[in-house]
């Protein structure tokens, strides 16, 4: 932006942009900016001032970070990241998240549970434990009422197993090969 044109056709486009996002409540504001910043690979200092100032504003409306995933006494990783998205979705009303999102407010949290390959947990809590499901092509996970389930019924293992229980996917097709002679 060095010259005085350039300056000029990007203070147009920002008139445009805050234009549209006007008619938009503050959470939609907030959600359009994230995913834009996001679309262009550039999300990381807009995503963390945004959220230290959600943080901040919505505080005194839940529980501690840390005193809540201490809480939940997990067992395996699979529910430990379910947990951090949990807390994510109900208490920072932050719904789409990715897995940097949930390194950070694991590494916010110091609870001291250390992931060895965090995407590889998040996505095997998506595949094999069915708590998360991708929404759209950029990496965004939510968590699946399945995986609120578990976080809300936890430390109770045995509630947590009766939900696995019931929850299990069926059993896949067996694929009818015809034998050829």
């Amino acid at each position: 932006m060095g010259t005085t044109s350039d300056f000029d056709s990007v203070q147009d486009v920002l008139k445009k942009v805050v234009e549209l996002i006007t008619p938009l409540n503050e959470e939609q504001r907030k959600f359009v900016l994230l995913s834009a910043s996001a679309w262009f690979k550039d999300s990381g200092n807009l995503t963390t001032s945004l959220l230290k100032e959600q943080s901040a504003e919505s505080n005194e409306n839940h529980p501690n970070l840390q005193d809540f995933v201490f809480s939940k006494k997990t067992k395996n990783d699979a529910e430990a990241v379910t947990v951090l998205a949990y807390y994510l979705t109900m208490y920072r009303k932050q719904e789409l998240f990715k897995t940097a999102d949930l390194e950070g407010l694991n590494r916010e949290a110091a609870t001291g549970q250390v992931f060895g390959n965090i995407t590889k947990t998040v996505n095997n809590a998506a595949q094999r434990s069915r708590f998360f499901m991708s929404v759209g092509d950029k990496g965004y996970k939510k968590i699946t009422l399945l995986g609120k389930k578990i976080v809300e019924a936890l430390p109770n293992e045995k509630e947590v197993k009766r939900l696995l229980d019931e929850n299990k996917p069926r059993p896949k097709r067996k694929s009818s090969k015809k034998e050829t002679n």
